[in-house]
């Protein structure tokens, strides 16, 4: 047993489930894998399988619905892949959907590079740290966890997060198969946009407070929270 439980019930009520394997047109599984683990429990295997008979399916699975101000937040995930083949290009992605005021669709990208839609709306900083049991480890398979730091710059009037779900990168003809260990969504204890002695910088945080629909913000936020989410 580890040190920790692998799970918070007080902070966490949304847990990913198994989806069987019958998601994009029966290209993909998502099942729960209880024979290895990133901190005990168990975690997801997600497999996605290309069909040459219908190249058009996207390798895209959904994790969770939100719906919730995106604002400053501090993303991380831990992921191994356990593909027969693994070429360079092969890799995953943890997207978030989200809505902006005026309606449009956005969608955030975090992967071994952060996409980021058109404009200069999102900053984000990443750090990648892999875990290796021994020296011996072959640094390719073993656990690996990104970790990111998001910045809505239009603070109050920032988007609304919807949808967090795995995106695959993979050739036409390979199988990605990976194992999910941790998803963990949480306010950062202090915003990006912080300043020394207390200050922040303009449109760096979001603001309850403001004229802008202070009382669904609240509501949001007081219903799904997100002080810390926990997909293990």
């Amino acid at each position: 047993m580890f040190g920790r439980v692998w799970f918070n019930l007080h902070k966490q009520q949304l847990q990913p489930r198994d989806q069987g394997n019958a998601l994009c047109n029966s290209c993909c599984s998502v099942k729960l894998h209880l024979e290895e683990a990133y901190n005990g429990g168990g975690c997801l295997r997600v497999l996605f399988k290309p069909n040459r008979n219908d190249p058009d399916i996207k390798p895209y699975i959904r994790l969770f619905g939100c719906d919730f101000p995106l604002g400053p937040l501090e993303v991380s995930y831990t992921f191994k892949n356990i593909s027969f083949t693994s070429s360079v290009g092969q890799d995953i992605a943890i997207v978030l959907k989200a809505k902006s005021v005026a309606g449009e669709a956005e969608e955030i990208y975090l992967g071994m590079t952060a996409g980021l839609p058109r404009g200069d709306n999102y900053t984000v900083r990443r750090e990648i740290i892999r875990r290796l049991e021994s020296d011996e480890d072959d640094p390719r398979t073993c656990w690996l966890t990104r970790k990111y730091q998001l910045e809505d710059l239009r603070g109050a009037d920032g988007a609304i997060l919807e949808e967090i779900g795995l995106h695959f990168f993979c050739s036409d003809r390979e199988t990605n198969v990976c194992l999910l260990g941790q998803l963990d969504v949480r306010r950062p204890a202090e915003p990006l946009g912080a300043l020394p002695g207390g200050k922040y910088a303009e449109g760096a945080i979001s603001d309850d407070s403001s004229d802008d629909e202070p009382e669904r913000k609240r509501l949001r936020d007081e219903q799904y929270g997100l002080d810390a989410v926990f997909a293990e």
